[in-house]
């Protein structure tokens, strides 16, 4: 390709040498440059005083007379938002920082992507739009505010955050974040980032997103983040298809990363713009707490990810493994998800060479479509420990060449329905199994005829007479004559629009099941949703977990619904748990209406409500597309479970809870229920991940039924924290021995 070069006024050149990342180069001019100092414009730098008038004053100076440099010299710099417009160099001197504030109001909404999307969201604390020949330059320090992080709407500062610019230069700076985006260039092109140290914490606390952006380097890059140190994304569902603006070209080389939560480098699971061209050359993963590099995905996205290659790499710790490919289930359902086969991302040319590991699995490469198997797969000359080899499945066009790895348990190599070059000896794995199609949004948002359903007009007596749940802090709860359009608080839902499957009279203390709402502070809702799942032994349920519960989980910005479910003293198994299967589909199939997240359905239950929420985590299906009904089109599966001193076990004598076996059961149950209904005996890959507390002085409930569990989990390689220790007596409920752990768990599995 010809030399070009990019002239910035007599400012600053960005010089482009060929086509690819990997030869771009940044250079200052030797032209003289206009130069403005923040003190100059009245900052103060004491850390106190609000400077943000000042130094937007000082760029907004320097672009007015075509461009120059805005220096910041040494001090803190406390600032809102500030606005970089084209030709505008900012210097952070050393022992300078500028210190985000903390207030919201000191970042303007503006629209930005987030995880895909276009969203208001309050402006980085740099920002710049439609700008070129830009740069943020150190040495010093670039601090967020640590207490404007998490996922609540309008989405939350990012720290620099350029958007639909060109020749973009990040250099020898720190930033610093918590629970937020730290750099996120968004429809990009020539982006440099390079020598830049980065310290994040906390959930959603990602290093670089590259986001839609065309011809990117990351390089030289001292990165350690709570969650991915680098993702790269192009958008979700049919917007991001219909924009078609995909992230192309980037080179990640000579970086040192760590991450606390999930991947170092994440590929997706936002690709619904297209994913093509990302090479990652000499870097050094210190610590991957999933994955080293994860390429993820799922039906509903389209697109493309194509050209990704891997070489030069020293993985020093990733208990999870060196690379894991999941096309099948990766991130958050768009509601608006491209149907059918053409929903399928097409993956292909994948290619990882000269790798040393210090791993969990090697390679797990088994979440791929049959319907779209992977084109192309090399890995080549790896060497090192791990404790699991190589698993594969729908992949064309495999190479597996030089792999001289110690320490793994069982084959080196389970593949199925693999073809290539290097398989000789490799075990046959379970196929994998196609998840329903997706379908148009049309066809499972809610319409008219398909709001949820009210639970008929009661009575004061009733209400008061019912269940506990129909009262809630002495105030009467909303019993609902006609179908909400949207969620209120306490609401009453009722899960089947007449009769329940099994369902035995009309009476509402013990014939309906419904869920109870409660909602978020205004403006604290994260999109995301708890079914909590109070104990009292399938005889009653404990108005001490459930209320509690709910507000806990409402307080910290989760919707939460209380599961009022049928109970032994009338109904046994299964209208339980069909009851806690319908309560997710039901929350999750109206989702979209009222503004969740259908990916983030996830369950909590105490004692034996741990017992039907383990159930739900084991026994679950895909839905029924066909069916008339929208809600029972979901996935009853739920997203996460959090288990508080669970009934577990109902076959292992000696630490079943025998009070909550006989109101499921019965007296006499067969061996073959209760042995479906051990639910340690009922967990597969596909679990989904758990929480999991339970105190040694338990004295009700074993705490064997917990360790049973998490060995079961331990063995399918399901992610789990399981809190163990001498917490109280059985059923101490919401404490904080506990909560904070599991909130602070909740926000990084994105809840």
């Amino acid at each position: 390709m010809p030399r070009q070069s990019f002239y910035l006024a007599p400012l600053l050149s960005f010089v482009l040498l060929s086509g690819c990342a990997g030869s771009r180069s940044v250079s200052e001019s030797s032209a003289p440059k206009a130069l403005f100092n923040v003190r100059e414009s009245g900052a103060v730098g004491d850390g106190k005083t609000k400077d943000t008038a000042a130094i937007q004053a000082a760029l907004d100076r320097c672009a007015a007379v075509g461009g120059g440099t805005v220096i910041v010299p040494a001090g803190d710099y406390l600032t809102g938002s500030l606005d970089l417009k084209s030709n505008t160099t900012l210097r952070v001197e050393k022992d300078a920082t500028l210190l985000g504030s903390p207030d919201l109001a000191d970042y303007p909404i503006v629209k930005a992507r987030w995880e895909g999307r276009w969203v208001d969201a309050h402006r980085a604390l740099i920002s710049a739009t439609k700008a070129s020949h830009i740069a943020v330059v150190g040495p010093g320090k670039i601090a967020g505010n640590p207490a404007l992080g998490g996922r609540q709407m309008p989405r939350r500062p990012c720290v620099i955050e350029p958007i639909n610019c060109t020749d973009v230069r990040l250099e020898g700076f720190t930033a610093t974040q918590r629970r937020m985006w730290t750099t996120h260039p968004t429809y990009c092109e020539n982006v440099v980032v390079r020598h830049v140290s980065i310290r994040s914490i906390g959930g959603n606390s990602d290093g670089v997103d590259i986001d839609s952006c065309k011809h990117v380097l990351i390089e030289s890059c001292d990165i350690e983040s709570g969650d991915d140190c680098i993702a790269i994304k192009s958008g979700r569902g049919v917007e991001g298809v219909r924009e078609a603006h995909p992230t192309e070209d980037v080179l990640i080389r000579d970086c040192t990363l760590s991450d606390n939560i999930f991947a170092c480098i994440g590929i997706g699971s936002e690709t619904s713009g297209g994913i093509r061209g990302v090479r990652i050359e000499r870097c050094t993963f210190k610590q991957a707490k999933t994955y080293a590099i994860y390429i993820k995905s799922r039906p509903g996205r389209g697109a493309f990810i194509e050209n990704i290659s891997a070489r030069d790499l020293d993985v020093t710790t990733a208990p999870g493994g060196f690379l894991r490919v999941n096309l099948l289930n990766s991130g958050i359902q768009d509601p608006d998800p491209v149907p059918g086969d053409e929903g399928i991302p097409t993956a292909k040319n994948f290619s990882f060479t000269n790798v040393k590991v210090n791993c969990g699995t090697l390679v797990n490469a088994t979440s791929i479509s049959p319907v779209k198997p992977l084109d192309g797969l090399s890995i080549v000359n790896v060497t090192g420990t791990c404790t699991n080899g190589v698993s594969l499945a729908n992949i064309i066009h495999a190479e597996l060449r030089d792999i001289h790895v110690i320490g793994f348990n069982g084959p080196l190599l389970g593949m199925n329905d693999v073809s290539g070059k290097g398989l000789e000896g490799a075990v046959t794995i379970p196929p994998t199994t196609a998840p329903p199609p997706v379908l148009p949004a049309a066809a499972v948002a809610p319409t008219a005829a398909g709001t949820p359903f009210a639970l008929a007009p009661l009575t004061l007596d009733q209400i008061n007479s019912a269940s506990p749940f129909f009262t809630v802090d002495g105030n009467d709860p909303v019993i609902l004559t006609t179908p909400p359009a949207k969620l209120e608080d306490l609401q009453i839902l009722r899960l089947w629009p007449a009769q329940a499957p099994l369902q035995q009279g009309d009476d509402p203390a013990i014939d309906i099941p419904t869920l109870t709402v409660f909602l978020p502070p205004t403006g604290k809702a994260s999109g995301a949703a708890m079914i909590v799942m109070p104990g009292g032994a399938y005889s009653h349920l404990s108005p001490r977990e459930g209320l509690p519960a709910a507000r806990w989980l409402a307080s910290n910005g989760i919707t939460a619904f209380i599961l009022k479910s049928r109970l032994g003293t009338k109904y046994q198994h299964p209208a339980e748990m069909n009851d806690a299967q319908r309560g997710i589909r039901y929350v999750r199939a109206n989702a979209p209406a009222w503004g969740l997240d259908p990916q983030r359905v996830g369950i909590i239950g105490f004692s034996a409500g741990g017992h039907l929420a383990s159930t739900a985590a084991t026994h679950f299906d895909a839905g029924d597309p066909t069916s008339s009904d929208f809600i029972e089109r979901v996935s009853s599966r739920p997203d996460l479970h959090i288990l508080l001193y669970p009934v577990v076990t109902l076959t292992d004598e000696p630490n079943v809870h025998k009070g909550s076996r006989t109101w499921l059961l019965g007296n006499n149950p067969t061996p073959e229920i209760m042995e479906l209904l051990s639910n340690e005996k009922q967990v597969t890959k596909d679990t989904p991940p758990a929480f999991i507390v339970h105190s040694t002085g338990d004295t009700t409930v074993p705490i064997a039924n917990s360790d049973q569990y998490v060995a079961a989990l331990t063995k399918n390689n399901i992610p789990f924290v399981y809190l163990r220790g001498p917490i109280g007596k059985h059923g101490f409920g919401i404490t904080d021995d506990w909560s904070g752990q599991a909130m602070t768990w909740l926000h990084t599995r994105k809840f």
